[in-house]
């Protein structure tokens, strides 16, 4: 399972600078994993729909469950019986559809909440808050979210919001 090293930009004293994810990297380098670009291991990175193409209407008692950032809990996807669509709004926005192998990612609250989509999830639709990468393979991931890692990444990534909506790696 290649190790995806992940840099933050940063913004001190006036200039752009370039850091590592964190100090697990090291280890994880020791340990025969290597670093690639996301570009070189994904598909695509893309946001799930803005807020305006899903309406109060489009939710149903009985359909396809969205995953939002509130349903990331412990690298695990919990549904929300709340905030489901019907057939015909997961037709209409097609391209947000989740598969298997997917990892979702919160791109606002709480930083570093993340999980992959497994078969149960596999045709769910990513949320508005959340964004997702395709793996050009297919393999088993664990995702993982140390206090460390997440320290480091909110403490480089203040008022971000993961952005681009489609954005291709």
């Amino acid at each position: 399972m290649p190790h995806l090293r992940c840099y933050q930009t940063q913004r001190r004293a006036g200039r752009r600078k370039r850091g590592s994810a964190g100090e697990y990297q090291s280890a994880a380098m020791k340990n025969g994993w290597q670093t690639k670009k996301l570009s070189d291991v994904c598909e695509s990175v893309s946001t799930g729909p803005f807020g305006s193409m899903l309406h109060k209407a489009d939710y149903v008692d009985d359909g396809i469950p969205l995953v939002n950032p509130v349903n990331l809990i412990d690298e695990r996807i919990v549904i929300n019986r709340s905030m489901l669509i019907s057939e015909t709004t997961k037709e209409r926005l097609a391209r947000y559809i989740l598969k298997e192998g997917d990892i979702v990612v919160a791109r606002r609250g709480e930083i570093g909440r993340c999980a992959v989509v497994g078969s149960e999830e596999n045709g769910w639709l990513c949320g508005t808050g959340s964004f997702f990468i395709r793996p050009k393979f297919t393999s088993r991931f664990r995702v993982s979210r140390t206090p460390a890692q997440v320290s480091q990444i909110s403490a480089e990534t203040r008022g971000c919001i993961y952005g681009d909506n489609d954005a291709e790696s």
